[in-house]
């Protein structure tokens, strides 16, 4: 039954669209000729007497010939069938106009005669000027839906690929996470049950509050505190960060767990070397319409840029960049000698 309802519905839509487009052209000739002369109701009565071929000439060459034959590549038949019916067609209005417009409004034309060729092709051009319309409406009513099917699938495409990247994440950040409690374990630490319930929170946020577009900055600022604490179990007093958050992050909505793995790289690359003081400073700065996420850490003099630039997590947030965000958004990587440098700049979201 829905599927008749909605059936109906369209076709009755086209029917509407299709009578303002003929009304509309009533209108137009009646205006246009009426005042000539300012005999609009005479004019009137012109266009309705030649109306119903001009209808049947417009549906036949776009409906039949053009979608039926030409969109099909039957050429040579299209060719034959469109010269024939334009003889046709144009014989026919000769006709209605010599029988029955002439000997109404316009008697001194009769003394034409009815195989008058150059006044049949005068007819054949007005009468063809509305199928070409029509033509021309029809041809940009299916580019528009091209456009917006493409436009679809092209949204649906991005909208997959976004799913698939933060699918990647997770268990990326799972495997991270486990890998600190399996050496706490190990060790049989007191701190491990601490460890098991901050994961527990963390997965509780990945798993049920992360699938949405975007997420609340306040939120995802909650999770790096978390995700910072589990790593201090990990390195306690060797490793010194400081977090530090500046302005309002009240209705500020960002792509979740998108500054994840830059903190992630930070401790890969800060924190498990054999540096005795690594550090990490990180800045998050709410300002008018963007979001400023900085973050800075130390490292080895010999770990080669690539290493920082090419892992799983960074070239995941880079292409998520690119389809949340494209033009919108400033990434620095920089590789300095004795620190890395990250600095993301993006305009934020006010809603979900």
């Amino acid at each position: 039954m829905n599927l008749d309802y909605n059936s109906n519905e369209i076709s009755w839509k086209r029917i509407f669209w299709h009578l303002v487009f003929w009304l509309s052209y009533i209108i137009f000739l009646v205006t246009v000729y009426g005042s000539l002369e300012k005999d609009y109701f005479q004019r009137l009565q012109e266009v309705i007497i030649v109306l119903p071929l001009r209808i049947l000439t417009a549906y036949f060459t776009v409906y039949i010939l053009v979608m039926m034959v030409l969109l099909r590549k039957n050429y040579l038949f299209f060719a034959t069938s469109l010269i024939t019916s334009v003889l046709v067609f144009s014989v026919l209005q000769r006709s209605v106009y010599y029988y029955i417009t002439f000997p109404n409004f316009y008697p001194e034309f009769l003394a034409n005669l009815f195989w008058h060729w150059p006044l049949i092709f005068k007819g054949m051009i007005n009468l063809y000027t509305v199928t070409i319309a029509l033509l021309s409406l029809k041809f940009l009513k299916q580019y528009y839906e091209s456009l917006r099917d493409t436009q679809k699938l092209e949204n649906e495409k991005i909208q997959a690929e976004l799913k698939l990247l933060k699918a990647q994440i997770h268990p990326h950040f799972l495997f991270n996470t486990l890998n600190n409690l399996y050496a706490l374990t190990l060790k049989k630490d007191d701190r491990a049950p601490t460890v098991v319930l901050k994961l527990s929170h963390l997965l509780n946020y990945i798993l049920y509050e992360c699938n949405v577009k975007y997420a609340l900055l306040k939120k995802e600022i909650e999770m790096l505190e978390n995700y910072i604490e589990l790593e201090k179990i990990r390195y306690g007093e060797r490793i010194h960060i400081q977090f530090d958050i500046d302005g309002s992050l009240q209705g500020v909505y960002i792509a979740p767990l998108l500054l994840l793995p830059f903190l992630e790289n930070s401790f890969k690359h800060g924190a498990s070397g054999i540096l005795e003081k690594p550090w990490i400073n990180i800045i998050i700065k709410v300002d008018q319409d963007e979001i400023l996420f900085q973050i800075e850490n130390s490292k080895e003099k010999d770990i080669k840029q690539h290493s920082y630039q090419e892992g799983i997590g960074l070239n995941n947030v880079k292409r998520r960049l690119e389809l949340l965000h494209k033009g919108d958004y400033e990434l620095t990587i920089e590789n300095k000698d004795d620190r890395f440098f990250v600095l993301l700049c993006l305009r934020y979201r006010e809603k979900a």
